[in-house]
Formats: structure tokens, C-alpha cells, sequence
């Protein structure tokens, strides 16, 4: 199931789902992390609670993404009450010709082996540990928080292929809430949710 965020000079922010060539609005539901909160607290698949909440209130998905229509589109997820709720990171050695890629970008010493080839091995050799045993945390980076986030149309900070999104919920459990595409292979993200800027709320 597809959902979009949208906003509104005088209805705000409201959830739609895609239904090509239409998007089908919501009752209920200002954000997509609203309803990650409602399908959490009622132990469903976000996907389970949309049919009871699907208004009669049919837009143009052509129009809006045209802006040709006071809808505009919003980023695909994000912490509605503040930009300090959403940490925007992710992983850069996710693959080998990525490793092999940076390696050759930092290698002065031909016979020295880069640390980015190191920690890439380091994922190879250690990042599905067996049961009981430890492994190897992979590279991170950290890009901002929510204030970095786009929607169709602004400029790019960060090109990126997919964006998955998890929320860190109270008492520090991780719900996965999708995933959304962008324009570019470069590195897989990972967007963690928390609760008024703290997993701990």
C-alpha cells in the first residue's frame, strides 16, 4: 500500500493512498507517524487500519504532483512535532564495488589496505554472527535530523535509493513503518523515530 503526505493552506497536513490516478484521503490521519502510532497501539500493520479511515475525498495525484493544485506533497515520513524527533542516518558499505569504490579513492599505498576495505571485511566476516556470539557493527553515518528531510520538488541534500523507515517506540522497542525511493544508488538509509526526542518518553 502506497501513502503520500500532504498539506493544505486551510485542510493542513492529511494522508492519502495512492490510487493511480487518484489519491484517496484519509480521516484520521494529519501524518503517516500518527498512524505508525495507531497501528502499534492496536497491534496491526499500519495497512489494517487504513480501509476504516479512507474518506470519500478523491484529489488529482497528477495535479498535485504537477503543482497544479493547492495540495502539496510533504516528505514521505516524518516527525510532525518536531524536527528533533528524527535522526536521518544509514549505512555506506553496503556492498562490495561500494568498498571497492572507496578503497581505491583513499589507497596511497598499494600494498596497505584501506580502512574503509577493512571495515567492509570486518561486515563480511562478522555481521551475521551466530547465535551467542558477537558481531561487527557496520560503518554508520549520520546525515541531521529531520530538518534535512525533502519533498518532491525541493532541492536534494543527500541522493539516496531507499529510505526505510523504523520507529523507536517506548521502552526502546523498533517498529519497522516502510520504505520510500529516491533518485540515486548510493547507500541504504535508515530514519529512527523517537518519541518527543527521546526513546525513553
Amino acid at each position: 500500500m502506497r501513502l503520500v503526505q500532504l498539506t493544505h493552506p486551510r485542510h493542513k497536513r492529511q494522508v492519502a493512498v495512492v490510487k493511480e490516478p487518484s489519491l484517496l484521503l484519509l480521516n484520521d490521519a494529519p501524518s503517516v507517524y500518527h498512524l505508525a502510532l495507531a497501528a502499534i497501539q492496536s497491534k496491526k500493520k499500519i495497512s489494517g487500519i487504513i480501509p476504516p479511515r479512507i474518506s470519500g475525498n478523491i484529489l488529482d495525484y497528477s495535479a498535485i504532483y504537477n503543482n497544479e493544485d493547492e495540495w502539496k506533497l510533504l516528505p514521505s515520513f516524518d516527525n510532525p512535532g518536531s524536527v528533533f524527533g528524527c535522526h536521518v542516518s544509514g549505512t555506506g558499505l553496503t556492498h562490495k564495488n561500494s568498498a571497492l569504490s572507496r578503497d581505491m579513492m583513499h589507497q596511497s599505498n598499494g600494498d596497505k589496505q584501506t580502512d574503509s576495505k577493512q571495515m567492509y571485511q570486518w561486515g563480511v566476516e562478522g555481521g551475521f554472527p551466530q547465535k551467542g556470539k558477537t558481531g561487527i557493527q557496520p560503518e554508520w553515518f549520520y546525515k541531521g535530523n529531520g530538518a534535512v528531510l525533502r519533498a518532491h520538488n525541493e532541492t536534494i541534500i543527500a541522493q539516496v535509493n531507499i529510505i526505510h523507515y523504523y520507529r523507536i517506540h517506548s521502552y526502546q522497542a523498533i517498529f519497522s513503518n516502510g520504505s520510500t525511493m529516491n533518485n540515486r544508488s548510493v547507500a541504504y538509509m535508515c530514519i529512527f523515530f523517537q518519541n518527543n526526542g527521546s526513546t525513553g518518553e
